[in-house]
């Protein structure tokens, strides 16, 4: 199934779920798809064994996709990159925390805006991602339940950033 896609300089891509494995399609028209010789790397983190993309961006000619690790205890907010659409790099910044996942990513003027589980995050080149203050929540082990804003979609509307939970 479809997980997410853009287009972008060199035409379209999408992000395609086979199994517990994300794989890129890229097309130069359109119709005309290739899959990717490999699938995008499982994140980082040890204990992580599936990954799974929500949303794709091209951001200055780099692409950059959003999401969740699955497997061990909890889930872990995950992001690629990529400059081909075709190899892709696993980058898991520690400012994301445990027990989050980022669903969503928004280009803004010079950078980004991510939302999921566990807040809203900006990207910057030159400062990578960082939190939003008052944006957080939190693992209730107790409970194993999630507390806080669950964010499902970000967008920018004239200057303005919006972010929608649930």
């Amino acid at each position: 199934s479809i997980l997410a896609g853009t287009s972008w300089d060199d035409g379209w891509l999408a992000l395609i779920n086979n199994g517990d494995q994300v794989w890129p399609l890229t097309a130069a028209d359109g119709s005309t798809w290739t899959r990717g010789p490999k699938p995008l790397p499982v994140p980082t983190s040890a204990d992580k064994t599936t990954p799974y993309a929500a949303d794709v961006i091209d951001l200055n000619g780099t692409l950059y996709a959003v999401g969740v690790a699955t497997g061990g205890f909890g889930p872990a907010a995950a992001t690629w990159n990529s400059t081909d659409g075709i190899s892709w790099l696993s980058v898991m910044p520690q400012s994301f925390g445990k027990d989050s996942s980022i669903m969503a990513i928004e280009a803004t003027g010079d950078g980004a805006i991510g939302a999921g589980t566990g807040g809203v995050w900006s990207y910057s080149a030159a400062m990578n991602w960082r939190p939003s203050p008052g944006a957080a929540g939190g693992y209730d082990y107790s409970g194993y339940t999630w507390a806080g804003p669950m964010f499902q979609d970000v967008a920018t509307f004239h200057g303005r950033l919006f972010a929608v939970a649930q």
